[in-house]
This record gives C-alpha cells, structure tokens and sequence, in this order.
C-alpha cells in the first residue's frame, strides 16, 4: 500500500496538471440523462476495420435496445495503455466499464482505479459461475473489483504447407507435433534446410517478445519473482533463466531457424505464416484468426498442437482479458453494465439472451471462414452454462481435427498465470534482451540477464517493498 499511495500521490499531481474539465466531463458523464435513460460509456470497442467483429458488436447494442430501451451504451475504441493508463485514471478519463489484462488487475484495484461491485457480483452469479483460479485476481479482502470475460493459454501453430514440404506430416495428414523443444529445433532446422522458411517464429518487439519467451523459460524451470520476508525479489538472474535465454540466443546463432528480421512481433508472424514464410509458432486464438481473415489463408493451412515439454516440463501460459469498472460509476449505472454484460454474453448464465449472442459470434466466426477452435481454458464453470456452450461449439465447428492433434492440451501440461507484479514492464525488460542476443552474436546471456533483472529489481519491485 505505501507503493500504491505514492503512485497515487503522483497520479494526483497529473490530474491537477490535466485540468478540472477532464474530471467534469466524467462527472456529467455519470449524472445521466433527463429523460430516464442511463449512459454508460465502453471500451474495447471494434474498430470499423474488423467488420466482422464490429457487425456482431452492433446486434448486441440491438438486442440491449429490445432488452432494456433505457440504456444507452457511449462506445470507444481504445483499449489498455501500459503508458497512459494511470494518467488517465487519475485525469477522470476512464470509461464506465473497461477492459484490463489479467496481469494489469492488482496493480489497478490497490491504486484504487477500480470500484467495488462484490453487489452484483453475486446478485449475477460471477462468484460461482466463474473458474475460481481465474476470478482470484479480482478479489481484495473478500471484496470483487472485475469481472473476467475471456481465457486463453499458449499453444503451437503449424503451416502445413511448410510441414509438408519438408516431410513434417504423419500418413494420416495429421502433422509431427513436436515434444520437447529439442525436438521443435531439430524439426525447425530440418525444415529451414529444406524449404529455406523459417522454421519457427517468436516475438521480440515492445511487450510481446518477453510474454512469448515464459514458455520456454517456465520450462527451463525459471521462477521470475518471489516474495522473501514480504518483500517481492527478482529473480531472473539463475542459472535457469540464463540457461533458457542461451536456448534462444542458439536459435539465431547456431541453427537459423528464427526469421531475417530480428525486430517482429505478432502482426509480423501473421503476415509471415498465410504467406507460408514461418513454419511454426506460439498461437493465441487471434494469431489463428488474422492470417484467415486478413492475409486470405485457407484454414485447412493452419494445424497445431500442445506446446512442447523443456527440462523442467510442460508449461503454457495463461491469461485473459478483463471487465473493470471505474469508481466514479453509479449504482444505477452499474446495474446497467451488468444487463449490458448479460446481453453481450459475458455472463455464467445461460438464458436465451446469451445463448443467441454466442450462436451469433460462432455463426459470424464459421461464415467468415475462421477456425471455430473450442476455449482451451474453461472460463465458466457453471455447469448449465459449460454443457451449453460446449454443445454449441459442436454445433459449429469446422476445424479437421487430424490437423489439431489434442488441440491445445495433454496430461502433463501446466497451465501457469503470467507474472504477479509489473507483468508488462517484465515482458519489455526481456524483449530488451532477447533482441540483444538476435543482433550481437558476441552478447553473453548471463550478463544481461543479471543487468535486467538488477534493473527491474530497481525500478520496479523496490517500489513495493
């Protein structure tokens, strides 16, 4: 908390410098409107370039309209801002409801930036129907702060154009999933020889680099941070975080199989797997969807499987996406987020309502020609909501499970949560190092790891103890 109250006293200071009007307009923004009708602004809105998402976005408002015809929904397309979101916090600046990563919810909540809705947590059924391991990063004190709305956990993509061009496909068309990650580089640099692609793709750029690299150094058995005595330490600088950075550094320098370009980030991989460039690759449910919907690739092109397995085992990472309300909201309008919540589906009901807005974005998925894949991490575990929904993703899927070999899962998989504290600033510090090792041959990865993690220890951790 002493952390928190000097973060505070220095978002205060901004808020003093940004002016009264930002505050007034949040504060007029919540006073609703003279005719009855409730405004509530949102965040993580579509933008008018996914139109597939936005069209399904705009029949929810549709359905809210039937549903409850007094509330209004104020939208924005901005989303969440390592750099700025504390300024704007702090500036008045927040929409009613907006969205969070899982890694970025303690750090809100003990700023205060996040308003108690334990009331409507339970009225709505959120503190039974949600996955209890998910729903703990919300909770302060018995109190709950968000509500979760999406999961995910990292697997492995495979272009089976690539695979198949270098003898990488099973008789059955199933491809060779690769069990641990010496057999992904063997593999990876089989295929580079014979096809001259790369044979796999990891981030390196701003955050995205050092969230990718905690699957391989989970499996190397690095732990990031711990707290000793009270007090969060660093610890990033073993042997086995040192181990697993020169396991990285070996797939530039001494099997080639990463791309040319040492700055890419997932964007970059997207672009590079429909235009069959990059053989394999971490995947998430949107690094799936963008090279069918973006860059024309066939979904029959597109395969994967569980994660490999390292020294220390088989680890994926997991997180998600967050619904928070800022703390000028009122009552009523947190009533009205909630009913809006239910008609979108985020919700651990499963009533007519909800149902049809999950049919609506499956069918859109599968007319769209995207991969209907199943969640690989249970967010609900309502039992009428969970036996619902699974039935409707039966309904729609298209996906050829010969390509998607035990999807996403297997019995010794370890589903991890990102790091507990300064998750993202962690991720940058260790993109810095990995693009180090991809640029300068001669760089030592023990070095640097000591460096970032003194750094971090520095700048960040010290501030919490």
């Amino acid at each position: 908390m002493k952390t928190m109250k000097k973060l505070l006293c220095l978002v205060a200071c901004i808020a003093i410098i940004a002016g009264v009007f930002a505050g007034c307009a949040q504060k007029n923004q919540n006073e609703g409107n003279a005719d009855g009708k409730i405004t509530i602004s949102v965040n993580n809105w579509p933008k008018d370039t996914e139109k597939e998402k936005l069209a399904t976005f705009n029949g929810y408002v549709e359905k809210l309209k039937e549903q409850h015809p007094n509330i209004e929904l104020k939208t924005y397309t901005s989303g969440y801002s390592v750099e700025s979101f504390f300024t704007d916090a702090a500036s008045g600046q927040l929409t009613n409801l907006y969205y969070a990563p899982y890694t970025e919810a303690k750090k809100i909540i003990d700023a205060g930036f996040a308003k108690d809705i334990t009331k409507w947590i339970k009225e709505y059924g959120y503190d039974t129907g949600v996955n209890p391991g998910i729903m703990k990063i919300l909770v302060r004190d018995d109190k709950y702060y968000g509500v979760p709305f999406s999961s995910y956990n990292q697997g492995l993509m495979f272009n089976m154009n690539l695979l198949e061009a270098a003898g990488y496909v099973n008789e059955d068309g199933s491809p060779v999933v690769p069990d641990t990650y010496d057999e992904l580089t063997e593999m990876a640099k089989a295929i580079k020889d014979k096809t001259g692609k790369a044979g796999f793709f990891m981030s390196t750029k701003g955050t995205e680099g050092g969230w990718q690299f905690m699957n391989l150094a989970w499996s190397f058995g690095v732990t990031f941070m711990e707290q000793v005595d009270g007090k969060w330490q660093a610890k990033f600088d073993s042997d086995e975080a040192v181990a697993a950075m020169q396991y990285f550094k070996d797939w530039k320098w001494k099997y080639d199989i990463l791309p040319v370009n040492n700055l890419v980030n997932r964007d970059d991989m997207k672009k590079m797997f429909a235009a069959d460039e990059v053989a394999m690759a971490y995947y998430t449910k949107d690094m799936v969807e963008q090279p069918i919907l973006n860059y024309g690739m066939n979904k029959d092109d597109i395969g994967g499987g569980v994660i490999p397995a390292g020294p220390a085992g088989r680890y994926s990472q997991m997180g998600g996406g967050l619904w928070l309300v800022s703390p000028e909201t009122t009552d009523e309008q947190v009533d009205a987020i909630f009913k809006w919540l239910e008609v979108k589906g985020d919700t651990p009901k499963f009533n007519d309502s909800v149902k049809a807005s999950l049919e609506q974005s499956l069918s859109s998925e599968k007319e769209s020609g995207l991969l209907v894949l199943p969640q690989p991490v249970p967010l609900w575990v309502s039992e009428e909501r969970a036996e619902s929904e699974k039935a409707l993703y039966e309904q729609y899927k298209n996906y050829n499970p010969i390509l998607w070999p035990m999807l996403n899962s297997s019995e010794d998989l370890i589903l991890k949560e990102e790091p507990p504290m300064y998750a993202q600033e962690l991720y940058a510090a260790l993109s810095a190092v990995m693009q180090r090792m991809l640029t300068d041959e001669n760089a030592d990865p023990r070095a640097e790891m000591e460096k970032a993690n003194a750094a971090f220890q520095k700048d960040y951790l010290d501030k919490l103890n």
